[in-house]
């Protein structure tokens, strides 16, 4: 799930939705799909570039991503999302086709509803229109309202964290209960399972918020296996972060594990650093 795509906000209705055409590339530049089509999009990330601009030890970008979003409100169906898009690429035709050579063009979609309950419906016409446009259709399905969404593989599922939940939250994968609040900030495009640099912020009841970079062991030996090559911290030869945390293991799920233990131990004021 991609929320740079998508921009998820809590609504007063049953129901709500959201769209974006999302076009991704291993070859071509952003700026070069914002230049071919003559669009401005709302997003631009150049392969390369950092996951986390506000962390300089995140991972890079594995592929360039131009993000358009419909500008439309939530409370509009699937279908106004994608006709607006669709309004927008009027002419753009030949354009989408010489980009489908290099590059994945979907229209993204996010439903849910507030009851777990409800569907929506998406015009023969409008499918036929995306189909002559070269667009996928990628739908994201919650269950509840974007806000509550807890999904399968999530720390909700985790019988060990009783009235936990997760998911994606804006750019945030979010796990909480009542006792915290843990928003981590990976690459939407990572497997979770694969997350081995992100930044992580706490938050406990007592309105405090505690942050932290968490790296694993092995991707510090890569940061200084590439500063050998760069000059960095001394051609990589030390390893310095102020607020770094090291774990054994990637995956958000087991960093999720180290804060709870941190927690418990009543170590966690010792080991992030006080962002309030």
């Amino acid at each position: 799930m991609s929320d740079e795509s998508i921009e998820l906000s809590p609504m007063p209705g049953t129901k709500w939705s959201a769209g974006s055409l999302r076009i991704t590339s291993w070859t071509v530049r952003a700026s070069e799909i914002s230049v071919r089509l003559g669009i401005t999009p709302d997003h631009e990330y150049e392969r390369g570039s950092l996951s986390s601009p506000r962390n300089p030890l995140s991972r890079r970008r594995g592929a360039a991503v131009w993000i358009l979003k419909s500008g439309l409100d939530n409370d509009r169906c699937p279908e106004d999302h994608v006709a607006e898009l669709l309004r927008r690429l009027v002419g753009k035709h030949d354009e989408l086709a010489s980009l489908a050579a290099d590059c994945k063009l979907e229209l993204f979609l996010g439903f849910g509803s507030e009851s777990g309950q409800g569907g929506c419906a998406l015009p023969s016409a409008l499918l036929r229109e995306a189909g002559d446009l070269g667009l996928d259709i990628a739908l994201d399905l919650y269950p509840q309202a974007p806000d509550d969404y807890a999904g399968p593989d999530d720390a909700a599922d985790d019988p060990d964290r009783p009235d936990a939940e997760a998911g994606w939250h804006g750019p945030f994968y979010r796990v909480r209960n009542n006792d915290f609040e843990i928003r981590f900030l990976p690459d939407p495009h990572e497997d979770l399972d694969d997350v081995c640099n992100t930044d992580a912020e706490v938050l406990l009841p007592d309105g405090s918020r505690w942050g932290a970079t968490i790296l694993t062991v092995d991707e510090v030996g890569r940061l200084m296996n590439r500063w050998d090559g760069t000059g960095e911290a001394l051609g990589g030869r030390y390893f310095s972060c102020s607020d770094g945390l090291i774990v054994r293991s990637p995956g958000i799920a087991g960093m999720v594990d180290v804060i709870v233990g941190l927690l418990e131990a009543g170590e966690l004021q010792h080991t992030f650093k006080r962002l309030d």
